[in-house]
């Protein structure tokens, strides 16, 4: 995001979802409306988008919901999420293999960077 000369601005909060809400009302209430939220989880994403859409806000008009799993919640949320889908399986396929490298090797050899291929999901909660 700095790269592209974007401010990130984190919420950290917690799986729970009376923490969601409390946090994410407090933000919303405290900020002006970002144009993007990313979530980490879908179902973060759809706390934070019950939470605006409560507050009047209009999603995507207004804000834009994007989760990071694409679990099946995301097509059932209103509007439907869209989603960031990571390969689960893929990753931990390769992190396994990896792993096991590096058990192998007796080295000093630094863990690589290994890009897994994902996929995005447009649905009703952006543009």
């Amino acid at each position: 995001m700095e790269e592209a000369g974007l401010k990130p601005d984190i919420i950290k909060t917690t799986g729970a979802l009376e923490q969601n809400e409390k946090h994410f009302t407090e933000y919303l209430e405290s900020n002006s409306v970002p144009e993007v939220v990313l979530a980490v989880r879908d179902s973060m994403a759809i706390s934070f988008m019950n939470i605006a859409q409560k507050k009047g806000i209009k999603v995507p008009d207004e804000l834009q919901v994007m989760g990071f799993q694409n679990t099946r919640y995301s097509e059932l949320s209103y509007p439907k999420l869209s989603c960031v889908e990571n390969p689960i399986y893929e990753i931990g396929r390769v992190a396994m293999s990896e792993l096991t490298d590096l058990m192998k090797d007796d080295s000093d050899k630094k863990p690589s960077n290994i890009i897994v291929d994902y996929k995005i999901v447009l649905r009703d909660s952006t543009k």
